[in-house]
C-alpha cells in the first residue's frame, strides 16, 4: 500500500469519532480486530502491521507535519526539550534508545508509548516518512533517527528541520 493512499484515508476519517476509536484499537493487541472494521476500506491493509500501527498511531494522535526534512527523530527531541530531559539517562532518552534497538516488529509495539508523549505535547509527527522509515526498518533508519535526536542543530530553528 502506498503511504499517500493511507494519509488520504487517515485524513479524511479524522472528524469520524467512530472510526477514529476503531483505528485506535489496532495498537491493542487484544483488540486489533475491532480496528480491522475501520481499515476494510482499504484494500490490502489488514493484516499489515506497518499500516495498521500507522493508523492506530494517527488515530491517537493526529497532528501532523507536512515538512520533509522532519522525521520521527527530530519529534522525540522536540519532546525531550521541552521536557528538560537533557541527560543520558533522563526515560525519554532510554527509551528513545530502546527504539533505537528494536527489531521491525519491536519497534511496532513500542512506538505508541512514545505517541502518547508527543501528543501530550502536541507535537507534530511526518506520518509519511514515519510510514517509510517502518518499511525499510534497518540501520540506515535508526543512524538517521539517532542523527535527528542527538545531533544539535546550529541556530534555534534548525530544531524543527534536521535533514535526513
Amino acid at each position: 500500500m502506498k503511504s499517500e493512499t493511507l494519509l488520504i484515508f487517515l485524513r479524511d476519517s479524522r472528524e469520524n469519532t467512530g472510526r477514529m476509536a476503531g483505528l485506535r484499537c489496532l495498537l491493542r493487541p487484544s483488540q486489533r480486530m475491532r480496528g480491522w472494521m475501520s481499515l476494510g476500506q482499504l484494500p490490502g491493509a489488514i493484516g499489515d502491521r506497518i499500516v495498521e500501527t500507522i493508523a492506530g498511531l494517527y488515530a491517537l494522535h493526529p497532528l501532523e507535519s507536512a515538512d520533509t526534512n522532519y522525521g520521527f527523530g527530530s519529534a522525540c527531541r522536540r519532546l525531550a526539550r521541552l521536557r528538560g530531559n537533557s541527560d543520558d539517562s533522563s526515560p525519554l532518552d532510554m527509551r528513545f534508545r530502546r527504539l533505537l534497538a528494536c527489531t521491525r516488529e519491536e519497534v511496532l509495539s513500542h512506538l505508541p508509548e512514545m505517541m502518547m508523549g508527543l501528543k501530550s505535547a502536541d507535537i507534530p509527527v511526518n506520518y509519511g516518512a514515519l510510514y517509510t522509515d517502518l518499511q525499510y526498518w534497518s540501520d540506515r533508519v535508526r543512524e538517521r533517527w539517532a542523527i535527528q535526536y542527538w545531533t544539535s542543530p546550529t541556530t534555534p530553528d534548525e530544531d524543527e528541520h534536521v535533514s535526513d
